[in-house]
């Protein structure tokens, strides 16, 4: 049986490997969308990279609970609300401002890239747990 700390390790080295997921096929959406809608390729970057910061502050703040290994379980159980509650708020702002605000990409290619770039996500976490992956984690 693994121990907590082990246990906190290895959930953020798999939110790692995750992100660099998310990123190459990020990278693979763009070359596509490129050579089919090149004025697009901004929106889709955009999604994409709020995809990328809302897993990326998820990844920071299981570094910041997994720094403080003797608080209480009630509090580890309060900074994980605290940071749903903010990833909610920035990604939201994040995505507003992008197809509302002052960039006004296309909001359709905008969700469904961050969309997709949240599928990869959470397929990736499921692979990476389940071993059904040739993904290396560093």
């Amino acid at each position: 049986m693994q121990s907590t700390i082990q246990h906190k390790k290895q959930d953020t080295e798999i939110i790692k490997a995750v992100i660099k997921l998310q990123l190459i096929v990020a990278i693979i959406a763009m070359l596509a969308i490129e050579f089919n809608i090149p004025l697009a390729i901004k929106s889709a970057l955009y999604g994409s990279m709020v995809a990328v910061i809302n897993s990326s502050f998820l990844y920071w703040r299981m570094l910041k609970v997994n720094r403080s290994t003797d608080a209480p379980a009630e509090e580890s159980l309060k900074a994980l609300y605290w940071s749903a509650i903010e990833r909610f708020i920035l990604i939201g702002g994040l995505l507003a401002v992008g197809m509302l605000g002052v960039l006004k990409l296309s909001p359709l290619i905008v969700l469904v890239s961050f969309i997709i770039g949240q599928l990869v996500f959470l397929l990736g976490v499921i692979f990476i747990r389940t071993g059904r992956n040739k993904i290396k984690q560093s």
